[in-house]
């Protein structure tokens, strides 16, 4: 079994509470219990509406209009809060529960927020510049299976 630590015994020395850390795992568990309680084709529609498209982002691929919600630039912060699953959001939310909050410590809450904006976008871009028609969104882009 993998080592997962599920706590620390650092003490918060500048922050009272890690409130950004707290406020992102609640939202996105609720993103999550949304997600679930949606239709499998709902679901499939939020998940493209605010996911990270790059296709949509470097080349200007039209999105249909059912997911064409958002400027394409949002969905590099939107996407940051969206998971492949429970199992996705569980290790996060760990990861999230016992760094997070020390790091928000030492960095205050501007520069938290900023670092875990930004580094969202980074991998976001990264990811795109490095695989920019996934399957997926090929399928998406080209066919209409999703508008129902």
């Amino acid at each position: 079994m993998p080592f997962l630590p599920v706590h620390s015994d650092q003490q918060l020395l500048r922050v009272g509470a890690p409130y950004l850390t707290w406020g992102t795992m609640l939202f996105c568990v609720m993103i999550q219990i949304w997600l679930s309680g949606l239709p499998p084709t709902g679901e499939w529609q939020a998940v493209y509406a605010f996911g990270f498209i790059p296709g949509a982002f470097f080349e200007g691929i039209a999105r249909p209009n059912a997911i064409d919600v958002l400027p394409v630039p949002v969905t590099l912060i939107t996407y940051q809060f969206l998971h492949g699953g429970v199992a996705h959001l569980v290790a996060n939310m760990v990861a999230l529960f016992v760094f997070g909050g020390l790091v928000e410590d030492r960095l205050h809450h501007i520069r938290f927020s900023i670092l875990f904006v930004g580094s969202g976008m980074a991998a976001a871009l990264l990811q795109g510049a490095m695989f920019p028609h996934p399957l997926r969104e090929a399928a998406l882009v080209q066919a209409d299976f999703l508008i129902v």
